[in-house]
């Protein structure tokens, strides 16, 4: 006679059986769908756009510095096989000629005509530039020039005050019954607005001297033309900036020059432009 089962045994293996089963498939369509125990994060989603800045990068060539304290040596010559000199050919209706073939730095060229071209669109034409590149011959000449002009002038024009100081000229020459400037401080009225070969932006190929309406001369009068205040506030968006601007003359070295205005790239003027910086305080 055949021993049969209890009943209730063959109840709970048939249970447990079928309980495995159903484990073993939630485990399967778990691993399949990423459903089973599901990973949490807090994390903010960043696209790629929110990391772009929409300034095209920094290029340390345009941002070199010549001033009296970093003079360019006497064979200084900005041309490489990345860095031309070009006649501005394309710039001739914005160009007054003196004699001198005007030239820039390739980009510099381009960006100038952008510029101008925006402010043409703006409805102002009136601006052209005076003085770009200049050698050192040319430069040295200059100055010369200005030297000249200031030997012997006198102690109490606005410039010799702006230059020398009220206290400085008060002290060493009217106390002292003098009214004409000694040769030393001539030249130093010359280098207040001038600079000496080697000593000048103009040699690097990447500014601009401007003049607008019937100037005849470089002057602060530029100030006060539509032209100046266009470029004081949109310069910048073209790659240039206003490189000795008024109450830096103690940083720049030089005298306050409405009128010239320097490549430095989009994105360096525009920090510059920002944090009413000179280029001294900003590569410092």
């Amino acid at each position: 006679m055949k021993k049969r089962w209890p009943l209730i045994v063959i109840f709970f293996l048939l249970a447990g059986i079928l309980s495995g089963c159903l484990q073993m498939e939630d485990q399967v369509i778990g691993a399949e769908t990423g459903t089973h125990f599901p990973e949490e994060t807090t994390d903010a989603v960043t696209t790629v756009e929110d990391d772009v800045d929409p300034r095209p990068p920094r290029d340390e060539r345009y941002l070199v510095l010549v001033n009296k304290t970093h003079p360019v040596p006497d064979a200084y010559n900005p041309e490489t096989d990345s860095y031309i000199l070009e006649p501005l050919e394309t710039l001739a209706e914005w160009i007054r000629q003196d004699g001198r073939e005007q030239k820039l730095e390739g980009k510099t060229v381009r960006a100038l005509i952008e510029m101008f071209t925006a402010m043409q669109e703006d409805g102002i034409s009136d601006v052209y530039v005076t003085s770009s590149y200049r050698t050192f011959d040319y430069q040295n000449r200059l100055f010369n020039d200005y030297y000249n002009a200031e030997r012997g002038s006198s102690v109490q024009t606005k410039e010799a005050i702006d230059c020398l100081g009220a206290e400085y000229i008060q002290s060493h020459y009217i106390d002292l019954g003098k009214m004409f400037l000694t040769d030393e401080d001539a030249e130093k009225m010359a280098n207040f607005y001038s600079a000496k070969a080697g000593q000048s932006e103009h040699h690097t190929g990447l500014c601009v001297d401007l003049m607008a309406g019937g100037m005849k001369e470089l002057n602060e009068t530029f100030a006060d033309t539509a032209a100046f205040a266009w470029l004081f506030d949109n310069a910048h968006r073209f790659g240039f900036i206003l490189r000795y601007p008024k109450g830096k003359e103690a940083v720049t070295g030089y005298c306050y020059e409405p009128w010239h205005f320097r490549f430095v790239g989009i994105e360096a003027a525009t920090e510059i432009w920002e944090g009413n910086l000179t280029l001294e305080e900003y590569l410092q």
